[in-house]
């Protein structure tokens, strides 16, 4: 979060992605959790559309929320945490995975 913040003060545009299965990053620059949005449900929706389960390709920035820096004009974005567990082998087996 520091680093993103940093990057963020020094004029970069950031993206932090909470990879921290109980999502306590996005809780404590967001101040909650997104079940309807966030890392897990964003991955699941890949997964689908390579499958050819969904039409469209989802795109990242549905789930995305800006953090405001305290004290400061800059911001970052924010992909909220989720558990990836209970997909992890949706994602592992979907073929040309890199092909995007």
């Amino acid at each position: 979060m520091n680093t993103a913040a940093s990057l963020a003060i020094d004029g970069r545009k950031v993206l932090f992605i909470d990879f921290d299965p109980s999502a306590m990053a996005t809780r404590v620059l967001l101040g909650r959790t997104f079940d309807e949005c966030n890392l897990k449900t964003l991955m699941k929706k890949l997964t689908d559309y390579k499958k050819g389960y969904l039409k469209s390709m989802p795109t990242v920035n549905e789930c995305l929320h800006q953090h405001v820096i305290p004290g400061n004009n800059a911001a970052f974005y924010v992909l909220p945490g989720g558990n990836l567990d209970e997909i992890s082998s949706d994602i592992k087996n979907v073929p040309d995975w890199g092909y995007f």
